[in-house]
């Protein structure tokens, strides 16, 4: 036989060779892309914690100019402060009845906030946000995730503080 018929195809130790090294590569890709898929979560819960100190630094900062009242006006809303300045819901309810204090602040410091239920929603497809009423004035802010991760950011109504997921992660 001559060379050239010889060397027509791979060997069968090549061919599993190649698979080998391809399984390798896919393997430590989908690692790179979760790596991926857990910094853009971080990121945006950042991003929306960030948001949403402004916006509480914003109240605080009327609430001084305005001479320390009880109740603040922010774009249509009428928000009540305690004595520190800092909001703690809103001072009418109106047509929202008993809604929890967390979501009244949710509604009215983030511009076109996603919508937050009171309890995990059971379908997770989209991003979305959860909050529970305050525990001991503090509202807490949680990312629904279908892995069940915990990516989260808290407002601690007596100070005005919020902390983001990063000050929780090692």
């Amino acid at each position: 036989m001559s060379r050239d018929k010889l060397q027509q195809g791979f060997t069968l130790l090549e061919f599993i060779a190649v698979i080998v090294m391809i399984g390798v590569l896919s393997a430590s890709a989908l690692k790179y892309y979760a790596d991926i898929v857990d910094d853009a979560r971080i990121a945006g819960v950042q991003f929306l914690s960030g948001r949403f100190s402004a916006a509480v630094a914003g109240v605080h900062v009327k609430w001084m100019i305005d001479g320390r009242p009880k109740i603040i006006e922010l774009d249509g809303y009428h928000l009540a402060v305690n004595a520190g300045g800092w909001p703690i819901g809103e001072s009418r309810i109106g047509a929202k009845g008993t809604a929890n204090i967390c979501q009244q602040l949710w509604e009215s410091l983030l511009q076109n906030p996603s919508r937050l239920p009171d309890v995990i929603p059971t379908n997770s497809s989209g991003v979305q946000y959860w909050s529970t009423k305050p525990a001991k004035n503090v509202c807490r802010y949680n990312l629904v995730t279908r892995d069940s991760s915990q990516y989260y950011f808290e407002y601690y109504m007596e100070n005005g503080r919020v902390r983001s997921v990063t000050d929780y992660l090692e």
